[in-house]
Order: C-alpha cells, then sequence, then structure tokens
C-alpha cells in the first residue's frame, strides 16, 4: 500500500498518478482537527484485497495527544476563574468589581460588588462587620467593557487598595464561601 502524505487538489488529482478514477483515491472533506490520511491503492493489489483491506482515510486525534503542552488559547487568555476583574455593563450602565466564576459566550459570572459600593465594602472588613458578597451572572450581551485589576501608573489596584486598608487579599475574600470563611481568614 503507498500512502500519498502531500496535499490533494482537484489539479494534483488530474495532473498525477493519483487520479481518483486511476487509483480509487477517496474523496474525503478536510475538517479541522482531523488528521487526514489519504492512501492510493497499489494497483499491483488485487481487488479482492483492496475490498477486505480498505485503505485508512480519517482518525481523530486521541483526547490524549498533546497533554503535556500547554494550549496556547488558555495561555493567552489572562480572564480565567478567580482573575480579579473591573466590568462595565450596558442597560442599565453598571461597574462590577470582583473575581471571575466562569466566562462564555453566554455570559460571565462574578463574585463581587457593585463599584459604588467598594469603599463600603472596606469599611464593613475593616470593622469586622458581617457583609455579603453576590454572585452574579450577567449575559454576555449586556458586558460592554471588562478590564483586569491592575494598577495603572502610581494609581495602585483596587485589589491593592483593599489590601492596604484591610489586611487581606481580595482574591482569598471573594474565594471564600461565606462572611463566616472571610473571617477566618482575616484571624
Amino acid at each position: 500500500m503507498h500512502f500519498h502524505h502531500e496535499p490533494v487538489t482537484p489539479d494534483t488529482c488530474r495532473d498525477s498518478h493519483l487520479s481518483p478514477k486511476r487509483s480509487g483515491l477517496a474523496a474525503v472533506p478536510l475538517i479541522s482537527q482531523l488528521v487526514i490520511l489519504i492512501a492510493a491503492k497499489d494497483p499491483s493489489t488485487p481487488a479482492a484485497d483492496r475490498a477486505r483491506n480498505p485503505p485508512p482515510v480519517a482518525i481523530w486525534p486521541s483526547a490524549r495527544d498533546n497533554r503535556s503542552m500547554e494550549n496556547a488559547a488558555d495561555a493567552a487568555n489572562p480572564f480565567r476563574p478567580g482573575t480579579m476583574v473591573v466590568t462595565t455593563l450596558a442597560n442599565p450602565r453598571e461597574k462590577f468589581w470582583g473575581a471571575i466564576l466562569s466566562l462564555s459566550a453566554e455570559g460571565l459570572s462574578l463574585r463581587g460588588i457593585e463599584l459604588a459600593s467598594f469603599e463600603d465594602l472596606v469599611a464593613l472588613v475593616k470593622d469586622g462587620e458581617p457583609f455579603s458578597l453576590g454572585v452574579v451572572f450577567f449575559p454576555m450581551h449586556r458586558v460592554e467593557r471588562m478590564e483586569l485589576d491592575l494598577p495603572d501608573g502610581n494609581i495602585p489596584s483596587l485589589s491593592q487598595r483593599f489590601t492596604a486598608k484591610t489586611g487581606l487579599d481580595p482574591v482569598t475574600l471573594l474565594r471564600a464561601s461565606s462572611t463566616v470563611d472571610a473571617a477566618k481568614e482575616r484571624g
């Protein structure tokens, strides 16, 4: 059996010995993530053997292929669960500060607060008062903008301001499932 490893186009089939009519070349649609193997039948092989052992046409890659390689899409995406962000929403216009729980084509799930309540939250945490953090879902059509909570030159990020005023890491606080857990974190 002879395997042809070059890309096969209608022109190369017509102009080469690999004509589909002469070699029995299988026509295969090109599908992404599909490993294509085009097998040209050896004319010296009897027809009965070719019928019993058809040439391999396509093999799906194993789920275990390249497991040790980091997914390039994940490495390039800074908006992963647990990342602190400031999100601007439309209709009505709102801003939220919090940690991403999930991000998908359907929408964004956050644990956090409205940005207008940031100073109130800081005061509650400093005073040891009970507080609750909202877990919210925003459909993607409302998400106008999402920014990483990063410092801007000499201006600290909201997370840095929160830590400076309360002594707590906001990521840890926002991962806590309740204010009791947050109080334990505070020590």
